[in-house]
């Protein structure tokens, strides 16, 4: 070991080098293994696993131990993000399982931020992303049908985005994406198969055309023990940085 570096730092490094080469939910050795293993105290070996708990790369359970975690699902603002491409990007293929899809009456606070008549037809689209066989966000999007008019569901490929392009030759190009963090309600437990009272992302979205009109409104539940998001801050940061804004509650 390194004698300038503190042992649970190399003994991190260390581990987060075997972890790489394991598979998800595979069991990493025991405290007690690892204190052998390295020839340090118990403390240090606690240290070293538990900041790789707090970094995503290892969970634990109650009584069997801890696993390597599978890696999040990362959101990266250095374009405009879909959750489609937020998971090809990352070698895995979305599936959506389709709660919902047909024309609805805009209620105020739909309206509002449509910037649409309180009342006015819009288009509901509701859907449950499964990743790897295990369901990761409830999406459910309001498109203005004046600007997507007689948008059918057979239309929808495998990127809403896309799909919109490739019928109207437009699409949002840019967003207003607000993010905080609330307690899973039984029923949105129940869809994304966790415990109520578990931790979500909630996302907001107003996607806008390229003249600031919206025409698009999300919100999305997103699991937080499987997603990740990554901010780009700084005006070199990315080739063609966006004004997004966030906002983030505790």
């Amino acid at each position: 070991m390194k004698a300038y570096l503190p042992y649970y730092v190399q003994i991190k490094s260390q581990l987060s080098k075997e972890i790489a080469s394991m598979q998800p939910h595979q069991r990493i050795p025991s405290e007690h293994e690892l204190m052998g293993q390295y020839n340090v105290s118990r403390g240090t070996v606690k240290q070293a696993v538990q900041d790789l708990v707090y970094e995503g790369l290892l969970y634990r359970e109650q009584g069997k131990g801890t696993f390597v975690a599978p890696a999040r699902i990362n959101r990266s603002f250095e374009h405009l993000p879909t959750f489609t491409n937020d998971v090809l990007a990352q070698g895995f293929k979305p599936v959506y399982r389709v709660l919902f899809f047909g024309t609805v009456y805009a209620g105020s606070p739909i309206a509002e931020k449509l910037r649409v008549i309180p009342g006015a037809g819009v288009i509901r689209y509701k859907r449950v992303m499964n990743v790897d066989n295990e369901p990761l966000a409830v999406i459910c999007s309001y498109l203005r049908s004046d600007v997507f008019p007689d948008f059918q569901m057979s239309d929808i490929g495998e990127s809403l985005y896309e799909s919109l392009l490739k019928k109207y030759n437009t699409m949002p190009t840019m967003a207003i994406d607000t993010y905080s963090i609330v307690k899973a309600t039984v029923k949105t437990a129940d869809l994304l198969g966790i415990r109520k009272g578990d931790p979500l992302f909630f996302s907001e979205r107003v996607g806008q055309h390229p003249d600031g009109s919206p025409v698009e409104y999300v919100e999305s539940f997103i699991r937080g023990d499987k997603y990740k998001l990554t901010i780009c801050v700084g005006n070199n940061c990315a080739p063609n940085p966006r004004q997004i804004t966030h906002h983030f509650e505790p």
